[in-house]
């Protein structure tokens, strides 16, 4: 996933800065999947803060023109006084996730509180019990803007103008969790939308597109970057007539006056040959004795340099790969 994809699919970049911290803070690396993302953003965000600030706000500013005369109640001060300790030692810990952890937990605390007083229930019969229950509803509200902000900048900064606050909500210090909500403000609009499932099946569409024309394009670069097979074939016979053994390389050096040529000294069991190989510049010349290599001995003698080479070091690719055996291949064995 590319950052221009995310932004340009509309995506909030707070929406991916909450996934990634609260997936793998500092420390860790954080395995993305459109699906993953997806259920984070429905579940914690869209879900919990969201919902908790919308429909708290909502009823608030309905019924209350923004926030009831009422002051906080012992549970809710408490509780959020501990989000607020919870989130301050995460911080000391250079733990952002459970920072953003400790916010949302505050929202998820809201939800349940409202849920299980039910002020829709008492504007008639209790009046001063609903607007208490409000109350402290905005008051969580106002906590999780202050808690959230290091990790939803502007999400939280549009929750906090909602609330009728008149500073920047980075700029307020943790007191401000606990200090009264403004008394007036307008009927919220949601912080969040949810990402439907049909969104995240066309973004994996195109993803797998994607990998796909990367694969081919990867695929046919090598491809080029091969060397093309030989038209012409050999017999058996013709085969067998290259004789190809186990060799030792027993000393390597330099040949001087040549870039790239060798003179190696390679034991192939009967004998010691006296070989020339361009691959001065493609390895650690004094790392090469005592290593097996695969030796073409009945090569014709060259002489390169004024060095005589008798048969041919096999190699593979530009980088000069020495082939090699595995195994208990005894120096002097023919390959067959």
């Amino acid at each position: 996933m590319w950052a221009n994809d995310y932004l340009n699919e509309g995506f909030h970049p707070d929406l991916i800065r909450y996934y990634l911290i609260t997936t793998g803070g500092f420390q860790q690396d954080v395995d993305f999947s459109w699906e993953k993302f997806q259920e984070r953003v429905n579940g914690e965000l869209v879900g919990t803060v969201g919902n908790f600030a919308y429909r708290s706000l909502l009823f608030a500013a309905r019924n209350y023109n923004g926030t009831p005369d009422a002051t906080t109640s012992k549970e809710v001060a408490e509780r959020i006084r501990e989000a607020v300790t919870e989130f301050k030692d995460a911080i000391n810990d250079y733990s952002i996730k459970q920072a953003g952890d400790a916010a949302v937990a505050l929202a998820a605390f809201g939800n349940e509180y409202i849920q299980r007083n039910e002020p829709w229930h008492l504007t008639d019969d209790e009046p001063q019990r609903a607007k208490q229950v409000i109350y402290d509803c905005v008051q969580i509200v106002k906590a999780v803007a202050v808690l959230a902000t290091p990790i939803l900048p502007g999400k939280t900064q549009r929750l906090w103008d909602q609330l009728g606050e008149d500073s920047k909500v980075h700029e307020v210090n943790l007191n401000a969790a606990l200090e009264s909500p403004p008394r007036n403000f307008n009927e919220p609009e949601e912080l969040f939308e949810k990402i439907e499932d049909e969104h995240i099946d066309d973004l994996n569409e195109r993803l797998r597109d994607r990998i796909e024309a990367a694969t081919e394009t990867e695929d046919e670069s090598m491809s080029d970057d091969l060397e093309a097979l030989a038209n012409e074939r050999i017999s058996f016979d013709d085969f067998q007539e290259l004789d190809i053994r186990v060799g030792r390389i027993e000393s390597a050096e330099g040949i001087e006056g040549a870039d790239d040529l060798a003179r190696l000294e390679v034991d192939i069991g009967f004998e010691t040959r006296q070989v020339v190989a361009g691959i001065k510049q493609l390895h650690d010349l004094d790392e090469l004795p005592g290593e097996k290599c695969v030796l073409l001995t009945n090569m014709e003698k060259a002489e390169l340099f004024g060095v005589e080479s008798n048969g041919m070091i096999l190699a593979a690719g530009e980088e000069a790969d020495l082939l090699t055996t595995h195994g208990d291949a005894d120096v002097g064995e023919k390959i067959r």
